[in-house]
């Protein structure tokens, strides 16, 4: 069997030289390694890759935003996310944006092989775990509402949003009304809060 490319993406050493060895064990050869989400970018175009295994917790646009560029771009790419956040609210974005698989490092790291191996079958994979979290989702947002909630969490201004979105000025002003409607936030202060409270920033 071809050994299948995959580009590993977590700024936690340590774990990053665990997974390596796990990945090129079992038959996938590691091809780059990235610690933010804008260095994964650049090496998405430039690497011939199959599969993306990534935190979610890295400095940049976050998972959903990635996730979006990798389906526009690069649709044949699978993408998983191995995260260490419980939050159903972000991981419910993801699977709705066509995520390949979810992997919680709460559970088994064998689980990992056990996504990539469904996946290679044309499958979805998401550990006990990530389940548990996906069904106890209850806040709903459209997908780009989504997307303009991650990146002011992260810290960018409705310009920078713009300009990452491609969209106006004023259609990112009018996500943004509706999101913090439907959150019934006021200020940046309470998204903060509500990204906390759901789990975005849980260690």
């Amino acid at each position: 069997m071809d050994m299948k490319n995959v580009i590993l993406a977590d700024d936690d050493q340590i774990l990053h030289e665990g997974l390596s060895m796990l990945l090129e064990k079992n038959g996938f050869n590691v091809v780059a390694s990235a610690s933010s989400f804008g260095d994964l970018k650049e090496l998405i175009r430039s690497k011939d890759v199959n599969h993306i295994v990534c935190d979610c917790k890295m400095p940049g646009e976050g998972p959903a935003n990635l996730l979006q560029y990798c389906k526009r771009f690069y649709p044949n790419v699978s993408v998983i996310f191995l995260t260490g956040l419980s939050c159903g609210f972000l991981f419910k974005h993801l699977v709705d944006c066509g995520v390949s698989g979810l992997v919680s490092k709460k559970d088994s790291i064998h689980s990992l092989i056990e996504c990539l191996s469904a996946i290679e079958q044309g499958n979805t994979f998401f550990s006990p775990s990530a389940a548990q979290c996906l069904e106890k989702s209850v806040i709903q947002l459209t997908t780009k509402e989504f997307q303009v909630f991650e990146l002011i969490v992260n810290g960018h201004s409705n310009n920078a949003i713009a300009e990452i979105l491609s969209n106006s000025p004023s259609t990112i002003g009018r996500h943004r009304e509706n999101l913090s409607r439907k959150l019934q936030a006021n200020s940046i202060v309470d998204l903060m809060r509500i990204a906390q409270q759901s789990g975005m920033f849980d260690s």
